[in-house]
């Protein structure tokens, strides 16, 4: 009876952790702001965002995934209140992302000795 319910435990383990490795993944949004504006990583869409703060304020982001073989590398640019959305839809599921955020906000005047901020993070898609 003891080895009847030795292997029984083992075949349960076993099974549960079989399930565990088979559930999907789970959803990884995360959103944030910098001082010249906001960005946010809608897993469920598989899509990042950035929106520049107003006039005279910009982010620069860079997306870089863990190795160039599982997803591609987005950079952009928005401007002057301006938003824009990039997909890592083409991107295997949880892909690890490097994102690079770099603000600058020249304070109304035309020069570039405003004040820069930015952001480093990982996530995964």
């Amino acid at each position: 009876m003891t080895r009847i319910r030795r292997a029984l435990s083992v075949t349960a383990a076993v099974s549960a952790m079989t399930l565990a490795a088979a559930l999907p993944a789970h959803a990884n949004s995360v959103s944030g702001s910098i001082q010249a504006g906001t960005y946010s990583y809608d897993d469920a869409q598989d899509r990042f965002c950035a929106k520049s703060g107003g006039s005279y304020k910009s982010i620069t982001v860079t997306l870089t995934p863990s190795s160039t073989s599982r997803g591609p590398k987005k950079e952009f640019t928005v401007k002057n209140g301006a938003s824009q959305c990039v997909s890592l839809a083409t991107a295997y599921e949880d892909t690890k992302y490097s994102a690079q955020l770099l603000g600058f906000d020249s304070n109304g005047g035309g020069c570039r000795c405003g004040e820069r901020s930015g952001a480093t993070f990982s996530f995964y898609s």
